[in-house]
């Protein structure tokens, strides 16, 4: 999987993001699971953040270039985001961005024909997937968290991951946000409450781009509530072009869970 999913640049790239508050950061936490799984998390609170108040929830999950156990890599992409004043006066919200282990994956996946791959979410989660699932359960029972409006989004790998995690928590998130990833389609009908915005490049040559549209066409067909954003002349790293993506973030923020039909 892993040469297939190489999703780490040679140069990193940081998103050009307006003034933020240096005092401002991801506090550091590891989870331990209750199988022994030690999952790496860095959380942003917002800077009036009071117990008090139930507060949106925004987990992000990156891509396999950002693995490991350091705690830091995984803030490489779209983290800096949040950090600025413009965020932070405009949202109140707590967001999450947990590390998957080196040599491991949000979700099972399978090759397929011609490099794609299929999210195998009947079999059980990943290690660091479980653990997530978990550690969430317990977070939101401990901290202010409004459980009407828990979200979802990831890149590349954590695309994957955010399609098998919605597959096995349905009733969990509010909305969900795939990027240049994939899924399994047959699945969808499980999820079909939860708005999805999904995006990839035309020209994607890590991920193919069949992927998301067969999730759009998917999606269509069981009528549910989804934007499909494709770029024509975009590759595999179109993260950043598709989180300032006018009116996505709006978007996240305005969805509240709905009860499963």
């Amino acid at each position: 999987m892993t040469k297939y999913l190489a999703f780490g640049l040679l140069s990193v790239f940081f998103m050009q993001c307006p003034a933020k508050n240096d005092s401002r950061s991801f506090k550091s936490e590891v989870f331990t699971s209750s199988d022994g799984h030690e999952l790496p998390l860095r959380i942003l609170y917002p800077d009036n953040y009071s117990k008090s108040k139930a507060y949106p929830m925004l987990i992000f999950l990156h891509g396999s270039g950002e693995r490991g156990s350091n705690n830091q890599d995984q803030l490489v992409h779209i983290a800096p985001s949040f950090l600025t004043d413009e965020f932070q006066s405009k949202y109140e919200a707590i967001i999450v961005f947990p590390q998957c282990a080196e040599n491991d994956s949000w979700a099972r996946m399978e090759e397929g024909e011609e490099g794609s791959w299929l999210v195998q979410s009947d079999k059980p989660a990943t290690s660091p997937t479980k653990a997530l699932l978990e550690w969430i359960n317990i977070f939101k029972t401990e901290t202010s968290v409004d459980p009407t409006r828990t979200f979802i989004a990831g890149l590349s790998m954590g695309g994957f991951g955010t399609m098998d995690i919605l597959y096995r928590r349905p009733n969990m998130f509010a909305a969900a946000v795939p990027i240049c990833g994939g899924g399994n389609s047959r699945f969808i009908w499980s999820f079909r409450q939860v708005p999805i915005w999904i995006f990839h490049g035309a020209k994607d040559p890590v991920v193919p781009v069949s992927l998301s549209r067969s999730i759009a066409e998917s999606c269509k067909a069981l009528k549910v509530n989804y934007r499909y954003t494709e770029y024509p002349e975009g590759g595999h790293d179109v993260w950043n072009k598709a989180w300032e993506e006018p009116g996505l973030v709006d978007w996240i923020f305005s969805q509240q869970l709905q009860k499963s039909e």
